[in-house]
């Protein structure tokens, strides 16, 4: 780790400003609960949301969020710290970056034209706004004049062994000019100790949604939206969220065979919700489509929830989850549900495996194939309750002491 540890503060002197970054500026239900965990951990101190693009993101739930770069230069080298929050960052190209802040229209036309070219992808990439650099959300201590402490909250980067080696080299060089590195997994942590770099291992700062937000959480809970649903569906529903990748009609005929045969012998309802509209991520028409594949369609709700805290709370009233979305799963955990993450194929959704191998080894909480969903769902909530409640404290307490540790002067 970098030597530029902070110094403690003498009594009446400033507090120096934490900037917070991440990608608060795309609609992603990770990303902006991150950014408000992380506001509300550090909310004794001066924090500014930052992301590549300024976006405003308060109608969902998020931040008014500066781009970085305009922030940092009006600190005009004054000191601050950086703090990353969070998300899977260390594999995230400029490429990705950069059609992820498009609207899906826009970014439809990208990748159209882009997506074969490798050259044009980087050209194109490197003359947005926001992306110029490479892996543009792990910043460089070199490009922060006047940055005190660079922080990380709960990485993850199990993508990083995979990568372009000029990639890997810079996400590691960044890494050791960091002073606190927090990782979400153990085979992110796996791959930098095996490159030298120490880091701490806690679960995901959204473990304690539940602890920071449940009052919050349950006004969206007892909205009029959520009376509508229960009175629809009195023995309750499951909140079922799946990526856009999973939109084959074979894969959506086992996905509404498995959902189905759960909840009709349960009574529930299903509710579909995105978790994500930014591209690369949820498809709302999907929905539509899912719904032709079951054999009773009313039984399925596609919800138009767009806000953070009405999509907590719609995984917080549920009777079980099923979702690819892995900050549904945290949620769901976080509230003691029941929880099955789903799977596109057996080696997809690696940060998935990795954080439920890392922080669920009994398989409480299994992982799942479209066409296993069904069984997942069945074992999952034979679960003994106060079992489920045990665990979300377990991950709360650890991201608690992880934050702490991150935060210590």
């Amino acid at each position: 780790m970098s030597s530029h540890q902070c110094s403690s503060q003498t009594a009446g002197q400033p507090q120096v400003p934490l900037i917070l970054f991440g990608a608060f500026d795309r609609h992603n239900f990770g990303d902006l609960l991150l950014g408000r965990i992380a506001a509300r951990t550090t909310g004794q101190r001066d924090s500014k949301g930052t992301g590549l693009a300024a976006r405003d993101l308060r109608p969902q739930g998020g931040f008014a969020v500066a781009a970085l770069d305009d922030i940092v230069a009006a600190q005009a080298g004054r000191a601050f710290d950086l703090l990353h929050v969070g998300g899977e960052i260390l594999g995230c190209s400029r490429y990705e970056a950069a059609v992820m802040l498009l609207s899906t229209d826009e970014a439809a036309h990208a990748v159209a034209r882009l997506d074969r070219d490798a050259a044009a992808r980087e050209h194109w990439a490197a003359g947005q706004p926001g992306t110029e650099r490479e892996l543009p959300y792990v910043a460089s201590r070199g490009a922060l004049p006047g940055v005190r402490r660079i922080l990380h909250a709960g990485i993850g980067g199990v993508e990083l062994t995979t990568l372009p080696a000029t990639l890997r080299d810079t996400a590691l060089v960044r890494l050791r000019e960091a002073d606190r590195v927090w990782v979400r997994d153990a085979m992110t942590q796996d791959t930098l100790s095996q490159a030298g770099l120490d880091s701490r291992l806690a679960p995901d700062p959204a473990a304690l949604v539940a602890r920071l937000f449940s009052a919050r959480i349950a006004a969206c809970a007892n909205g009029a939206r959520a009376t509508t649903l229960r009175a629809r569906f009195p023995r309750g529903y499951l909140a079922l969220q799946f990526s856009a990748d999973f939109g084959d009609d074979s894969t959506l005929r086992q996905l509404a065979n498995g959902v189905e045969t759960f909840a009709a012998a349960r009574g529930l309802g299903i509710v579909a919700f995105c978790a994500g509209r930014a591209p690369w991520h949820d498809d709302p028409a999907i929905h539509r489509r899912l719904r032709r594949f079951l054999a009773d369609p009313q039984r399925l709700v596609s919800s138009p929830a767009r806000g953070l805290w009405a999509l907590c709370g719609l995984i917080a009233d549920s009777a079980a989850v099923c979702a690819s979305s892995l900050h549904a799963r945290i949620v769901g955990e976080a509230f003691a549900r029941p929880v099955v993450t789903l799977l596109r194929m057996p080696r997809a959704g690696r940060k998935q495996s990795a954080y439920a191998r890392t922080w669920d080894p009994d398989g409480l909480n299994p992982l799942a194939l479209p066409d296993t969903v069904d069984a997942a769902l069945a074992a999952a909530t034979r679960q003994d309750p106060a079992l489920r409640a045990r665990h979300a404290r377990r991950l709360a307490d650890r991201a608690a002491e992880a934050w702490q540790w991150l935060l210590a002067p």
